[in-house]
């Protein structure tokens, strides 16, 4: 008999979460389409980034959900996650990129680190998805 994580008998781990629960995996895709179709739009319509859509996530949230938030506060990732981004790119705005790192951390203690992944990988293929447009 396999075990299962939600404690009860015979549901796999995931079917014990609430309904009303929110899926930041989902959250950060669609926070990606707001943020790329708001954002300054580039002078010539850009080219797929295979770096920035699964390279930069990987990378960003091993650092970030794996091996920062084991050593800060709760949500301090999230902080150090944006101020990076804006000290790194002057196009990124703080709040836009806090709230990422907070759906990114969301989906870190609900999914694990490959769920923060994902929610990253969502949110940046939307965000190039939304500026090709």
């Amino acid at each position: 008999v396999a075990s299962n994580l939600s404690g009860r008998s015979g549901l796999p781990a995931w079917q014990g979460k609430r309904p009303e629960a929110m899926n930041p995996i989902l959250a950060a895709g669609l926070h990606g389409l707001i943020a790329g179709s708001i954002a300054r739009a580039p002078r010539r319509r850009p080219r797929f980034n295979g770096y920035s859509a699964f390279g930069a996530p990987v990378i960003e949230e091993v650092l970030y959900r794996g091996l920062l938030s084991r050593s800060l506060p709760e949500g301090m990732g999230a902080v150090m996650f944006a101020a990076d981004h804006v000290l790194a790119n002057r196009g990124h705005n703080f709040f836009d990129v806090l709230l990422g790192g907070i759906l990114y951390e969301k989906a870190r203690k609900q999914y694990g680190l490959l769920g923060a992944i994902g929610a990253h990988c969502a949110h940046n293929l939307a965000v190039q998805f939304a500026q090709r447009r």
